[in-house]
């Protein structure tokens, strides 16, 4: 198919996005079942608007035939081959050779089962060959204003190179641990081995962790300095008081090995250069002795920094531009009120336009609450997100959700049996979020008429609360997964409920950063009780 580049943009929401930007602006989607640009849903134009202008590797399929759009940083996974065609293209024609493999997983996220995987081994034909490549992705649903799954979001970092590198020390692992070294020849050859090994290797000697050797790629993740024969604190001081020397001691003492995956070490590269933030791939072997005393450590480490920081600019721009979103949001949300408001004041009421502001002001809350959603997602990701702890009365909070929510939500009975007030000290709005999104979900899953019912009751220094439904239940293979984010549960009885699979993620992060506890218990067709642990203040 011939794209026609012109350098008018007809469609300001697909502004940027580099030469992905351009091809996508210039396709000729009249010819695709997409259609003009103009009119794409609201969904689609915000999940593009946002993929183009990520730095982060990002794809979107959207309908049933899984039409793709991705953006510049997930040129490379398609390869020399597959692009520009992908684009436009449905993703089983694009990726024949995987489908087999992806496509359940799609299936699966198109009805609300997102996925994430670490090192996904996928065998693509991408660069005129049959090549073994490995991936960290996700896929998740993207959701419309009424909140039904409409494509799935990818992000990808392929890791292709580190699971390779992976695999070849884990062979040397096996080596050492069959290898009797007993001559000088033999040392020698190992030691040429480690010297070629494609990551950081050293050999730690003793309770002092002594550097006895340390390869090339080693040394350059220290550059300038001077390692051989130096204790790990004195050659790198900045691990003086940090957790690695711990897990070194744990090793020595237990001959454990330990796996540490972007293990976190605020670093500087040089000697008395400034300290920043560092990440690496770790394994610590024990070495022993002829008598299986242990002697030493054998490491292994791959610096990630750069993946790490990927991951981070893709929650801060999600992040940012979820934020930003909020504004005209706002202003939108102003508008329609203050039109609504002065139809009900004109003589001669125009009722379709009063039902269309209504109608209108509803799909904003719903956006203003995914977006918002979104934005709490990336803040917990990044760390973003802070308690800001006083100390209150749980009970009156407990009361004052439920009061809120039988304004909006008539036809439910909502009960309290004890009423004592319960002293904790914890973030108010974030728990005032928690249980607000707890009885929502009560409600919603409930039939009409239905009770809910809250309960708190104090055990030892912790108080418990709870909220019961007579709704219809959580099928058991549902129940590990049930605070995964976007998971929801895939039933026909759930199949008109509106939601993002966001909530119930973000109400166990935030009981999770309280140092409390969030668990469920349910029986099918009898309904479900949710419970979360907080610290009483003493």
């Amino acid at each position: 198919m011939n794209i026609l580049i012109s350098s008018v943009n007809q469609h300001p929401f697909l502004e940027g996005g580099g030469s992905m930007g351009e091809l996508i602006r210039n396709y000729p989607w009249e010819q695709t079942e997409l259609g003009c640009p103009t009119n794409w849903p609201t969904a689609l134009k915000i999940s593009v608007s946002l993929m183009l202008n990520s730095p982060f590797p990002m794809h979107i399929t959207w309908g049933n035939d899984y039409i793709q759009l991705y953006n510049d940083g997930y040129r490379p996974v398609l390869g020399a081959i597959k692009h520009p065609g992908a684009l436009g293209l449905s993703i089983k024609q694009s990726f024949p050779e995987i489908w087999d493999t992806i496509g359940p997983m799609f299936d699966g996220v198109m009805q609300g089962k997102p996925v994430r995987i670490s090192d996904f081994q996928l065998f693509l034909e991408r660069n005129g060959y049959r090549e073994e490549c490995f991936f960290d992705f996700s896929y998740s649903p993207i959701f419309d204003e009424s909140g039904t799954i409409c494509g799935v979001l990818t992000n990808v970092l392929e890791t292709s190179d580190k699971v390779k590198t992976f695999r070849a020390l884990a062979k040397t692992q096996a080596k050492l641990k069959a290898a009797q070294i007993h001559t000088e020849e033999e040392r020698d050859r190992l030691m040429q081995f480690f010297m070629q090994i494609p990551a950081g290797v050293c050999i730690l000697e003793g309770k002092d962790f002594v550097f006895q050797m340390v390869n090339p790629l080693y040394q350059q993740l220290f550059p300038g300095r001077a390692l051989l024969g130096l204790k790990v604190t004195e050659a790198i001081p900045e691990l003086l008081n940090d957790p690695i020397i711990e897990r070194l001691t744990q090793v020595m003492q237990t001959g454990k090995t330990y796996f540490g995956t972007d293990e976190f070490i605020p670093m500087a590269r040089t000697q008395g250069g400034e300290i920043e933030e560092r990440f690496f791939d770790l394994t610590y072997q024990a070495r022993y002795n002829l008598d299986r005393e242990v002697i030493g450590i054998l490491v292994f480490a791959i610096e990630v920094t750069e993946r790490k920081r990927e991951e981070m600019r893709k929650n801060d721009f999600i992040g940012i531009a979820s934020h930003e979103l909020k504004t005209p949001l706002t202003s939108l949300n102003a508008i329609v009120q203050l039109t609504g408001a002065r139809l009900r004041k004109t003589t001669n009421q125009d009722e379709f336009l009063m039902n269309a502001m209504d109608r209108a002001g509803m799909q904003l809350k719903r956006m203003t609450a995914m977006i918002n959603a979104f934005l709490n997602v990336s803040r917990i990701e990044s760390g973003q997100i802070h308690l800001e702890k006083t100390t209150f009365n749980f009970t009156e909070v407990v009361i004052d959700v439920m009061e809120e929510l039988e304004l909006c939500s008539t036809g439910y009975e909502l009960g309290l049996p004890c009423r004592d007030a319960i002293v904790v000290n914890a973030d108010k709005d974030k728990i005032f979020s928690v249980l607000t999104n707890l009885m929502a979900n009560a409600i919603k899953y409930s039939p009409t008429g239905g009770k809910i019912e809250m309960n708190c009751k104090c055990d030892a220094n912790e108080l418990i609360f709870s909220v019961k439904d007579s709704g219809i239940g959580i099928e058991k293979h549902d129940l590990p997964r049930i605070f995964e984010r976007y998971y929801r549960v895939a039933r026909k009885e759930t199949k008109n409920i509106s939601g993002f699979g966001i909530g119930l993620y973000l109400s166990a992060e935030i009981i999770r950063l309280h140092g409390g506890h969030i668990w469920v218990e349910s029986t099918i067709g009898k309904g479900s009780t949710f419970f979360f642990s907080l610290a009483i203040n003493q």
